[in-house]
């Protein structure tokens, strides 16, 4: 049992040296600690934001430069795509 105890607290004592050699801030570090957060989480939260504001971006342009009846072909057209598609799902089952 005391073998196991030692083992955890070198390796923690191990990954606190790596953290520290990050350069992160101690505030970062605590957040990321407090948070749960690893690479592969960090980098998934990172790729929703681009995407949230990729959509955004998407959306005001559609707004500033189509005209009314150039975004009704734009929202209209993949629509009846979807709704094709829908239906050939629909007739399999």
């Amino acid at each position: 049992m005391m073998a196991t105890s030692a083992k955890d607290a070198c390796l923690a004592r191990r990954e606190r040296r790596a953290e520290a050699a990050t350069g992160w801030p101690e505030w970062v570090l605590w957040l990321k600690h407090l948070l749960g957060l690893d690479r592969a989480i960090a980098y998934t939260v990172l790729a929703r934001g681009v995407q949230i504001l990729g959509s955004t971006g998407t959306v005001l342009l559609i707004l500033r430069f189509l005209s009314p009846v150039e975004q009704g072909y734009y929202y209209t057209l993949p629509a009846w795509s979807l709704f094709r598609q829908f239906l050939s799902w629909a007739s399999r089952s």
